[in-house]
């Protein structure tokens, strides 16, 4: 009986194991090729998959993207690629290879910007936080549960700091960049979305998340009083919005588990909360070798899923046509008998 009470009274900091991981937890983590490719049922994509060479990579989990539950598969979490390096120029987009915040205690910068400061000691010293690098990420549930008790997480504070500094990169970016040539003007009679056709069209149009940052920044030059005005002088802004949400909407949805569309695409990895004992910095891989590897499984899983709808098909069109000979046959055999009798 006492055994029981004092373990409700543990302080909860100190419990430190979870069924799922924690959101602004640093953790490693590998892709898993070989159960992205179990649902195929194919033999030729699993040894495709065993045979694709993988390396550790260090993220940063940012947002957990469904309601956590013991015993599910696995979680899906927003995460941040950490590198270790200054990340490459983006002439499109205006970035530049300052654009990142390095990681305490490494405090090398082009610029000599800050680091962020982790809540515990970060065991790497050659690491930055690049700009505007996400990526969804499936992360296999572990019977044993995450163990943080060594986990290095960031605290909220220093993520304000990041966002911040992102906030003064995506200013400098969009300065920087040649500004786009405006529209032709459309009638008004004629510019009104109609119908969920036109409004989900608008809404499939590719936007960045540094562009929808911007957007919801005010003019460098201007203090956004004409930005407020153009949207309530115009009936296309609400048209749009109410576009976009019916299609939303009908996104296939489960607020357990997150969006559902296209989910075998999204990487499935295995993560690991405790960064020394995982991963030595010597050993620690770019970004941008992550986007090539997920760029792989996601361009072969494509193909095999289209390859394998095809041969479903052909197969259920061949079940088809051999139920019908069986049916013609059985109308023949049932005929020669009744005329037989």
């Amino acid at each position: 009986m006492s055994d029981d009470s004092e373990s409700w009274q543990l302080p909860f900091d100190e419990y430190r194991v979870w069924f799922s991981p924690s959101p602004g937890a640093y953790a490693v983590i590998r892709l898993n090729l070989v159960e992205m490719v179990q649902h195929l049922d194919d033999d030729d994509a699993l040894q495709a998959a065993m045979a694709m060479q993988t390396k550790s990579y260090l993220v940063c989990l940012d947002i957990e993207m469904a309601l956590p539950f013991p015993d599910r598969p696995w979680y899906r979490f927003e995460a941040r690629p950490i590198g270790p390096h200054l990340p490459p120029a983006n002439e499109e987009e205006g970035y530049t290879p300052d654009m990142c915040i390095p990681i305490y205690p490494n405090t090398n910068h082009p610029t000599g910007r800050a680091p962020v400061r982790p809540r515990r000691p970060f065991p790497y010293g050659n690491c930055y936080h690049w700009i505007d690098n996400t990526i969804h990420i499936r992360i296999r549930a572990r019977p044993e549960g995450f163990d943080e008790t060594n986990a290095v997480k960031i605290s909220v504070r220093a993520e304000m700091l990041i966002s911040s500094m992102w906030k003064e990169d995506i200013l400098r970016a969009r300065n920087s960049t040649p500004p786009q040539e405006p529209l032709p003007a459309v009638p008004h009679e004629t510019s009104i979305v109609r119908g969920r056709e036109d409004a989900a069209t608008i809404a499939s149009m590719p936007h960045t998340p540094s562009a929808r940052f911007c957007q919801e920044l005010p003019d460098s030059d201007g203090d956004g009083a004409s930005t407020s005005s153009e949207w309530s002088s115009s009936s296309e802004g609400a048209e749009g919005i109410n576009g976009s949400l019916e299609d939303f909407l009908d996104l296939p949805l489960d607020i357990f588990a997150g969006l559902d569309e296209d989910l075998a695409l999204v990487p499935l990895v295995d993560l690991w909360p405790d960064l020394a004992a995982n991963l030595k910095e010597e050993d620690i891989a770019s970004p941008l070798d992550l986007q090539k590897e997920i760029d792989t499984i996601q361009g072969y899983l494509s193909g095999r899923r289209i390859t394998h709808s095809a041969r479903v098909w052909r197969e259920s069109r061949l079940l088809v046509q051999a139920r019908r000979a069986f049916s013609r046959i059985k109308r023949v055999l049932r005929m020669h008998f009744t005329m037989s009798a």
